[in-house]
């Protein structure tokens, strides 16, 4: 047989077939059989576009097998290149496999560079008068476009085996994890930047067909599979009406004035891309962990600055040598004293959880490249959010002796929500207007960051 037979058939003969079935599966879910006469077992394959170029030569294939969960039904079966390669080694019958071929296939130049140019012309037209050139007579970009897309095959031995199970992962996955392991050798063995392909990363429509093992006959088809990611090409956003002009407004001042919050809420949502957008989960579980930390320091420090208003230097002495410490002794030492409850590492709830699930997954990331799975970096993210609401529920029980800080963190919606909300604690003529007051902390805060850091040197 031949490992991924299709010599004889373009992709454009290929493309020809017409009949089209839309499913919907999830990353993990596995593929619906269609109506057919194929026995069992048979071949599925797939063939995915990739967004960026991977400029092999048109045609090469790669085998990848896979020492777990062998086929009997394979064991006897000759495998090839293509029908007219020499057989692989025996050694490779029997075995689970990936088939890949890259094809490089010819198309028009793109026109997103040409568009983004005569956009700016139109607004220097509407500015200052300047005409738009005429783009047809702009000689084209002297380079050729195609589009890598690639044929993945792999085996299926019978309806079970087309799903997920403990031990081994459904078709599409098993595809995909074998072209990320390609993409990987390519940026580090050329230095190539692009990014790393991830499931989020790849074209949302994938086309399949079934067909026979051991000959070049297909069942129906094509199918089309819709992918379960949220990079749909759906065009651009929609203009944001009043109420979201007003939130993009806020923002923008909380980021002028410097609030921790903004900073926390920033590597949030850059935990939120990577993980949903960009299906990154390295970045994913970085950002989340970076997220937590912000949470934390920038929690302490304004406890800290808020129970030391009424205070002398004294308390920015204690706010030295409280800040100076390590995230893990901040959180041991620092905050049962002003908020109560449980700061553990160890046990049930929201702070063990960041520790254990954010924190250490964190460490094994960047200290030994390890790669965390998506369960891992949906859980990293979670117990971010779990931790911010332990504390702005801690915050809420405390808002009489840190209404400051629990304002900036919590707003009033959160109140609100809480019951917790009180003119006569929050109100702008008791503990003044937040933005002022998110400025004079942001100000001190410079202040004891740079005698810790004057402190560090001297050491």
């Amino acid at each position: 047989m031949s490992v991924a037979q299709q010599t004889a058939r373009s992709p454009h003969q290929a493309a020809k077939r017409t009949r089209l079935t839309v499913v919907s599966v999830e990353p993990e879910a596995g593929l619906l059989t269609g109506d057919d006469d194929l026995g069992w077992p048979r071949m599925i394959v797939f063939v995915i576009p990739l967004k960026d170029h991977f400029p092999l030569p048109s045609e090469s294939t790669s085998l990848r097998t896979y020492e777990d969960n062998p086929l009997p039904g394979l064991a006897d079966v000759e495998m090839r290149r293509t029908a007219d390669d020499p057989p692989y080694p025996q050694e490779l019958a029997g075995k689970r496999f990936v088939s890949l071929r890259f094809w490089q296939v010819p198309g028009e130049v793109s026109s997103e560079t040409t568009e983004m140019i005569r956009a700016a012309h139109t607004v220097l037209q509407a500015v200052a008068d300047v005409p738009i050139p005429n783009q047809a007579s702009r000689p084209l970009t002297p380079w050729q476009e195609y589009r890598t897309v690639v044929e993945a095959v792999t085996p299926v031995w019978d309806e079970d085996d087309i799903y997920e199970t403990n031990e081994k992962p459904d078709p599409l996955t098993r595809c995909i994890s074998a072209l990320i392991e390609q993409i990987r050798a390519y940026r580090v063995g050329l230095s190539a930047s692009i990014p790393e392909l991830t499931y989020e990363r790849i074209f949302p429509f994938v086309m399949f067909m079934w067909r026979e093992l051991a000959t070049n006959r297909y069942g129906d088809g094509p199918s089309l599979m819709m992918l379960s990611h949220t990079n749909l090409p759906f065009g651009p956003p929609e203009i944001i009406r009043a109420e979201e002009y007003e939130r993009y407004r806020q923002a923008l001042g909380r980021l002028l004035n410097g609030d921790p919050l903004f900073l926390f809420s920033e590597r949030r949502l850059n935990a939120s891309i990577a993980l949903y957008g960009n299906g990154d989960f390295s970045e994913s579980c970085v950002q989340s962990a970076t997220a937590a930390e912000v949470l934390l320091d920038s929690l302490l420090g304004m406890l800290l600055w808020e129970g030391g208003l009424e205070s002398d230097d004294a308390g920015t002495d204690v706010a030295v040598q409280e800040l100076s410490l390590n995230l893990v002794r901040k959180v041991r030492q620092c905050f049962h004293a002003r908020l109560g409850d449980v700061w553990r590492r160890e046990g049930p709830g929201p702070v063990p959880a960041w520790f254990s699930r954010t924190a250490q997954v964190r460490n094994r990331v960047v200290h030994r490249g390890y790669r965390p799975t998506r369960k891992e970096a949906e859980e990293s993210f979670a117990a971010v959010n779990e931790l911010m609401t332990f504390i702005c529920d801690r915050l809420a029980e405390k808002r009489r002796r840190y209404p400051r800080t629990t304002l900036r963190f919590l707003g009033r919606d959160g109140l609100d929500r809480r019951n917790a909300w009180s003119e006569a604690i929050f109100g702008d003529d008791v503990i003044g207007w937040v933005e002022s007051y998110t400025r004079d902390y942001v100000h001190w805060r410079d202040q004891v960051d740079a005698r810790i850091e004057k402190s560090r040197l001297a050491e």
